[in-house]
């Protein structure tokens, strides 16, 4: 199976693969080496994310995630807690890198002498492309979608660079070394609306199922927005899939008589575990980290199957399909 280059962007990583194009990179953040400051960025995430996709990335910490742009450039959104509140709101003209989110030339953190100024091809372009890319803070954090950046290099060109991020001062405040993501993972990030739902619901996000280890289950983390706001008060007792996030038989979404029931080994287990899967609507928004799925299935067996969310009433209101965000060896 090809890789989904959408899907990379949103995968979660651990470390040691090699890099191809279609990788994904995660990177921590750390303080900049020698910096005594105040400020601690100590949460969020920075995603390079190919063609624009509305990417997000659902995380334990802070970790950056890298992938490629088909045009040698990259597409930049992020999350960032505990950098300089001022960004945004001081006057910052003429001062070189304030409030920048800049991948650097380095390859670790550890020294400061070798992390030296931006990375992009001088050759192809004169001009610095990061020297407008900024953040701004609005109570404690900062956020942004779809900032592209012309560096004319591919994702092997700045695999193992760094990521700095900067005060209103243009002081380097915190760094991040890019590593390698891992196989086996699978994401579905393409919601449409269920074929024939004609309800007002619309849900967008995106959802990571990882391999449990050795066992035939899936680990599912998602974020969604656009579900029904009553999920996670209403009562729904005994109302089957109500606020439900299943895999389905199905392998597409264009057809619903194709889309079938919830996808699990039923030889290995009688009971249905995606009845007890729900979301919870909480201003807007619904997240869960980690909930472990015993389907009596590997990634292998559910990829390109469905994800259906529904919504109070057990209705279908959503459906997207899954892909490996990197090829298994």
């Amino acid at each position: 199976m090809l890789c989904s280059h959408a899907a990379l962007a949103l995968a979660l990583a651990i470390l040691n693969w090699q890099v191809t194009d279609c990788d994904s990179l995660l990177v921590p953040f750390v303080k900049y080496p020698g910096y005594m400051g105040s400020l601690s960025v100590t949460g969020g995430s920075v995603l390079f994310s190919p063609r624009g996709s509305d990417a997000f990335l659902t995380h334990r910490g802070p970790d950056v995630f890298l992938t490629q742009a088909s045009d040698a450039s990259q597409i930049m959104s992020y999350e960032i807690i505990g950098g300089d509140a001022s960004c945004g709101t001081a006057n910052v003209t003429g001062i070189a890198n304030a409030c920048g989110v800049h991948i650097h030339v380095g390859a670790n953190c550890s020294d400061a002498s070798t992390i030296g100024g931006h990375f992009w091809n001088k050759t192809l372009y004169s001009t610095d492309p990061w020297q407008s890319v900024m953040y701004k803070t609005v109570k404690g954090k900062a956020y942004a979608t779809n900032v592209r950046i012309a560096t004319g290099l591919t994702n092997q060109e700045v695999a193992d660079r760094v990521v700095i991020i900067h005060d209103a001062a243009g002081a380097r405040i915190s760094c991040i070394p890019v590593s390698i993501g891992s196989p086996g993972g699978l994401v579905s990030s393409y919601l449409v609306s269920y074929p024939g739902y004609t309800g007002k619901l619309s849900v967008m996000g995106s959802l990571r199922f990882s391999p449990h280890g050795s066992d035939a289950s899936q680990i599912l983390s998602y974020k969604i927005s656009g579900g029904d706001s009553s999920c996670g008060t209403a009562n729904v007792t005994g109302i089957a899939n109500a606020c439900g996030v299943h895999i389905h038989v199905g392998t597409n979404c264009s057809d619903a008589s194709t889309i079938g029931g919830h996808f699990w080994n039923k030889t290995l287990y009688s009971a249905d575990p995606w009845q007890s899967v729900m979301y919870a609507t909480v201003n807007g928004k619904a997240s869960a980290a980690d909930v472990t799925i015993a389907t009596g299935l590997t990634n292998q067996e559910v990829a390109d199957r469905v994800v259906i969310i529904h919504d109070a009433t057990g209705a279908r209101i959503s459906c997207s399909q899954m892909y490996f965000f990197k090829q298994p060896p």
